[in-house]
């Protein structure tokens, strides 16, 4: 770390002090060098209070400003310092849950900004780092995926699950398939691996299972694309192929006037097979 003499200390202070309180206003006839130097201040990991509070208003530029280049600045300086700053756990938690919250913005621009922020920190974190804020990411990009109203938002949260499945550990993106699964599996019954079930097909067209189902599909699809290795494991790809048949067969015959129409509320499910799996 970055040892000051108290006057060098003094100086960094206060050039901290004024981007701190001029980082909105900045012009863009100063802006290139205005975020120079600071990349240059958090370059040398100086330890000093104020250097907290600029990079949370810099966090906060991140959605705010209206400049893509202010956005890109913002975005890189704050990743440098999370992942190369000796933070400790509740001071990276803060500021992870700073940028997390900033994908809740108002406007599109705003939250596809952010979640490219996570896109790039997720990149550039260490590994082991990571593993302990998996979960943190994952659920939140899980509920941009399905609910936000805006295309390029739902693709960059897509692209935060990829980056995450592809970098974490064998273990963490076994416990996302399973949160997958089990939501993707919210209609079908719990049954042993041979037997041929009667299933309720009126809980599959409940606005609220409905949901669970596209969720679970989405996400499984996204774990295949970033690991296609973990499709192996643990009969997934068996499991995820039966409950998405199921479902197609489901909405099929509902959409066709078939016996869910004429008041009919179940269909048969066959569970894998052993050989299917």
């Amino acid at each position: 770390d970055f040892c000051l003499s108290r006057g060098l200390g003094d100086v960094y202070k206060r050039q901290v002090q004024l981007l701190t309180v001029s980082v909105m206003e900045i012009t863009s006839t100063f802006q290139t060098a205005a975020f120079q130097l600071v990349r240059e201040i958090v370059a040398t990991r100086v330890l000093i209070p104020e250097i907290y509070d600029l990079v949370t208003r810099l966090a906060e530029q991140i959605v705010l400003s209206q400049r893509k280049g202010v956005r890109e600045s913002a975005t890189s300086i704050v990743v440098t310092f999370l992942v190369s700053y000796p933070l400790g756990e509740k001071r990276v938690a803060s500021q992870l849950k700073q940028l997390i919250n900033n994908c809740d913005f108002e406007f599109e621009e705003g939250r596809a900004a952010a979640l490219r922020a996570l896109v790039m920190l997720i990149k550039a974190m260490p590994v082991p780092v990571l593993e302990d804020y998996a979960q943190m990411f994952f659920l939140p990009a899980t509920l941009r995926v399905v609910n936000d109203k805006a295309a390029a938002c739902r693709e960059q949260a897509a692209a935060v699950i990829v980056s995450l499945v592809r970098k974490v550990g064998t273990d963490t993106v076994t416990q996302f398939q399973e949160y997958a699964l089990k939501w993707l599996s919210a209609a079908l019954p719990a049954s042993d691996s041979s037997s041929t079930t009667t299933v309720n097909t009126t809980k599959l067209l409940e606005t609220q299972t409905m949901s669970l189902v596209r969720t679970g599909s989405q996400i499984s699809g996204l774990i295949v694309k970033g690991r296609p290795d973990m499709t192996k494991r643990d009969n997934h790809l068996a499991k995820l192929v039966h409950s998405v048949q199921y479902y197609l067969q489901a909405l099929l015959e509902h959409s066709q006037g078939g016996e869910l129409s004429r008041g009919s509320s179940c269909l048969l499910y066959t569970s894998p097979s052993p050989r299917d799996r």
